[in-house]
């Protein structure tokens, strides 16, 4: 049986040990996956000699590719990439372009780097005009609800925005399973006038392709999931994804507090603890693994700065899901179907 592999640049974390650990989890779930981790081998090494592996198969389909630079995220991505050839994104890049059986690639530490990197060295998918981040928000149904981009453009013309949306489309549908996702475009209403220049030219442009195009939602209906797909600019989605983030954090200490307050009634305390388990795996970031950078020749998911192993393991399952489900086939028949049609 054929191996797939999946490159993994965890270096740039704020815990890469933990980050190993979940890589060694990871491949204890998937026997066909062979997992290559750039960076220190004497570090990787260390690490995996003192986690306790259930059989030797397991430890063997963890390979290292030696990497000794890492960038940091005070550095300046693109000087970084230039200076560092031996930096451990640099290398999880390259091997990820020149290497046929890898299928993606799971990466934390600079996002700026990990993008400008994945452009410079792997080239975008062709007829992409940019790159996008997508990220998943867990809705109101119990499913995702994916939302581009979330900070790789900031400044969009409409043609980037009728371009998200194709990608989204993919991306459901390989990820998802989503027959026909339902598309929507972030505005300050759900009317067709309203919006910015760009958001009405893009609305216009995507009323006239065949996707299962919804036409204009708001930012106070994403978490209900009425639609599979959100689309908006990288400034606007980034703050939407802070804000969100900033939200589920402020709520949780403010149902501690509440906690704190009761601590003397056991039968709240008990409930409470029942409710904080759910609301807390249901919103954590490592459940949902990590964002995606799309557009690019293969996939790749960005972890967070403070991921836990578990999110490697999340991580590893989305590439597989993206491969299985031929999302780069999907994207490339997208793209030359409909791109062309395009008039933004």
């Amino acid at each position: 049986m054929k191996k797939r592999k999946i490159i993994l640049d965890l270096f740039g974390s704020d815990d890469p040990s933990e980050l190993i650990r979940g890589a060694a989890e990871a491949s204890a779930m998937y026997d066909d996956v062979v997992l290559m981790i750039t960076g220190d081998g004497d570090v990787i090494n260390n690490v995996l000699n003192n986690y306790t592996f259930t059989d030797l198969s397991t430890r063997n389909r963890i390979g290292i590719i030696p990497a000794r630079e890492i960038i940091t995220n005070g550095e300046s991505p693109v000087s970084a990439l230039r200076s560092k050839k031996d930096a451990t994104i640099v290398k999880a890049l390259y091997a990820l372009r020149d290497d046929d059986e890898a299928v993606g690639l799971i990466a934390a530490g600079n996002t700026g780097a990990v993008l400008a990197g994945s452009v410079l060295i792997l080239g975008k998918a062709e007829g992409v005009l940019t790159p996008s981040v997508l990220s998943l928000i867990p809705v109101e149904n119990g499913g995702v609800t994916c939302i581009l981009d979330c900070g790789a453009r900031v400044d969009c013309e409409a043609r980037h925005l009728v371009q998200y949306a194709l990608i989204g489309t993919a991306f459901m549908e390989s990820f998802a399973g989503k027959s026909n996702p339902s598309v929507a475009l972030l505005s300050i209403g759900t009317e067709d006038t309203k919006g910015n220049r760009v958001t009405k030219e893009a609305y216009t442009a995507l009323k006239a392709l065949p996707i299962n195009f919804q036409g204009n939602t708001e930012a106070c209906d994403i978490l209900r999931g009425k639609h599979d797909v959100i689309v908006c600019d990288g400034f606007t989605g980034n703050v939407v994804i802070k804000a969100v983030e900033g939200t589920v954090r402020y709520l949780s200490e403010l149902f501690q507090k509440t906690v704190h307050d009761h601590r003397k009634d056991d039968e709240f305390i008990k409930s409470a603890s029942i409710i904080t388990k759910n609301i807390g795996q249901a919103l954590d970031f490592n459940t949902l693994g990590g964002a995606y950078m799309l557009g690019i020749r293969k996939p790749l998911v960005k972890l967070h700065g403070a991921a836990k192993g578990i999110c490697v393991k999340n991580a590893v399952g989305q590439i597989l899901a993206l491969a299985e489900g031929g999302y780069m086939e999907k994207i490339n028949r997208l793209l030359a179907k409909y791109s062309r049609n395009i008039r933004v």
